[in-house]
C-alpha cells in the first residue's frame, strides 16, 4: 500500500513539473531600419522606423527621444502588439532647440524588456551648403579637389591610385571614393578632406563594381557577389548577403522599398535586374531587362527609371516596382554618351562626347544644353552647367580653370561648415 501510495506521489509531481512553463530567458531583439547612427535631420520632424523580434509574443513597445543625459524630450508613445515580429514607423515632430539626442525605443514580452538607443542630430541654420569637386587624375595619382568659384579649386586629398568612381554622401558631410583594382573604399570629409574610414575588398576577389548612398547607407557591390549594406557614416556593416554570389552584382540603386542590382549570372552570363528588401538584403524577385543598363533612377508613382545603352542607341524603360512589369518608354540616338546622371523631378543629364542633353522621361523631350568637343563629364549645380573637357572645367557662362591633370567626375556635394 505504501509504495502504491509513493508511486501516485510520484506521478502527481511528474505532472505538475511538466505544466510548469518554461523559463523565459530571452529578451526582444530591437534592430533600426531607419535611420543609421549619427543621421542628421534638416527639417522639424523625426522619422524613423524600427523592428522588433522575440521568441515569445510581446506585449508592448514604447518610443521617445531623449537628450544626451536620457531625459525625455517629449512624451514617449507606446503601442501595444500581440505578434512576436513587428516593424512599426513613427514621426516625432522636434521641439525645443536640442541639436544632439537619441531615439529611444523600449520593448517587452512580459517578462523580459529591451531598451535600444540611436544617436542622431539635427542640422541648425546654415551650416552648409552643396558645392562641387571633382576628381583631378595625373599619370601617377588623383586628387580630390573642391571648386571654390572661378578663382580656383582646393586641394582635399592627394591619393597615390586611380578614382574609378566618386559618390557624394548627401547631408553626412562626407564624399565615397572607390579606387581601381585592389577595390577600397574610402570616406573623406569634404569640408578638410580628412580620411574617416575605408573598406578594402575582401579576398578572393578584391574587387568593388559599384557603391551606392542611400539616407546614410553605403551600398557596396563586391565582384565576389557579396552584397554589403555599411553605416556610411563610420563604415560599419548593417547587412550583408552572401546568398547571391552565384551572381555578380554590377550596377545598383536604393530606394526606401528595395536594393536594386544589375548582375550577371556566373554560369550562364545572363544578366537580371534583382530587387532586395532594403533592411535585409535578402532578395524580393528577379527581373529580366535589356543588356547594356548604365543607369537605374527613382521616379514617381511607384516605377523605377531603367537606362540602356545598346550598340549605339540609347533606351528608356519604366519598372513597375508592384508587379515587377518593364515598360519601354523611348529610343535615342546613343553612339558617344557617356553616362547618365539624375536630375530628379524626372530628369536626366545625358553627358555626350560631344554635348550636354536634358531628358524628361514624363514626355520623352530632349533639350541639347552645351556643345563643345572631347566632354569627359557635366554636372547641374545651383542652376548653372559645368562640364570637364581636357585639363579644363568649363561652366556655362564660357568661364573656365585649367589644372595640371585632368578633371573627371564631377559632382556636388554637401560642404559642412565646422
Amino acid at each position: 500500500m505504501q509504495l502504491r501510495f509513493a508511486a501516485l506521489s510520484l506521478f502527481f509531481i511528474v505532472l505538475f513539473a511538466g505544466c510548469e512553463k518554461e523559463e523565459d530567458m530571452q529578451s526582444p531583439v530591437i534592430e533600426y531600419l531607419y535611420p543609421s547612427s549619427g543621421h542628421r535631420y534638416d527639417d522639424n520632424f523625426v522619422r524613423f522606423k524600427v523592428r522588433i523580434q522575440d521568441n515569445k509574443q510581446l506585449k508592448y513597445v514604447k518610443m521617445g527621444l531623449v537628450n544626451a543625459d536620457y531625459i525625455p524630450l517629449i512624451q514617449s508613445v507606446a503601442f501595444m502588439t500581440s505578434t512576436n515580429d513587428t516593424t512599426i514607423e513613427y514621426t516625432f515632430f522636434l521641439e525645443g532647440n536640442a541639436n544632439g539626442f537619441k531615439l529611444f525605443v523600449q520593448a517587452s514580452d512580459g517578462v523580459n524588456s529591451k531598451n535600444k538607443y540611436l544617436d542622431v542630430y539635427k542640422n541648425t541654420g546654415s551650416n552648409g551648403q552643396y558645392e562641387v569637386f571633382f576628381i583631378e587624375e595625373s599619370s601617377y595619382s588623383s586628387g580630390l579637389r573642391r571648386l571654390n568659384s572661378i578663382s580656383g579649386a582646393h586641394m582635399l586629398a592627394l591619393i597615390n591610385r586611380k578614382i574609378v568612381q566618386a559618390t557624394p554622401g548627401g547631408r553626412t558631410g562626407m564624399i565615397y571614393l572607390l579606387t581601381d583594382f585592389p577595390s577600397v573604399v574610402r570616406a573623406y570629409l569634404f569640408s578638410n578632406g580628412s580620411l574617416v574610414w575605408e573598406y578594402a575588398a575582401p579576398m578572393p576577389e578584391t574587387e568593388i563594381n559599384d557603391v551606392f548612398f542611400f539616407n546614410d547607407k553605403l551600398l557596396v557591390a563586391e565582384k565576389s557577389g557579396i552584397l554589403r549594406l555599411m553605416n556610411a557614416v563610420n563604415g560599419q556593416n548593417i547587412a550583408v548577403n552572401q546568398n547571391n554570389m552565384e551572381n555578380e552584382p554590377l550596377l545598383l540603386m536604393m530606394d526606401d522599398d528595395y536594393i536594386y542590382s544589375w548582375q550577371q549570372s556566373k554560369l550562364s552570363q545572363q544578366k537580371t535586374l534583382g530587387l532586395f528588401y532594403s533592411g535585409t538584403l535578402s532578395l524580393f524577385r528577379s527581373v529580366h531587362v535589356d543588356e547594356g543598363l548604365i543607369g537605374i533612377f527613382p521616379d514617381t508613382n511607384n516605377n523605377v527609371i531603367l537606362v540602356h545603352k545598346i550598340n549605339n542607341t540609347l533606351r528608356i524603360n519604366r519598372l513597375n516596382k508592384i508587379n515587377q512589369t518593364v515598360h519601354f518608354l523611348f529610343e535615342f540616338e546613343g553612339s558617344d554618351l557617356i553616362r547618365a546622371k539624375s536630375l530628379g523631378d524626372n530628369d536626366i543629364l545625358l553627358v555626350y562626347n560631344t554635348h550636354l542633353s536634358r531628358l524628361n522621361v514624363t514626355n520623352g523631350s530632349v533639350t541639347k544644353l552645351i556643345e563643345h568637343p572631347h566632354i569627359s563629364d557635366g554636372l547641374l549645380h545651383g542652376g548653372q552647367y559645368y562640364f570637364s573637357s581636357g585639363q579644363s572645367i568649363y561652366f556655362q557662362n564660357n568661364d573656365f580653370l585649367t589644372f595640371q591633370g585632368s578633371p573627371i567626375l564631377l559632382m556636388s556635394a554637401f560642404h559642412r561648415y565646422e
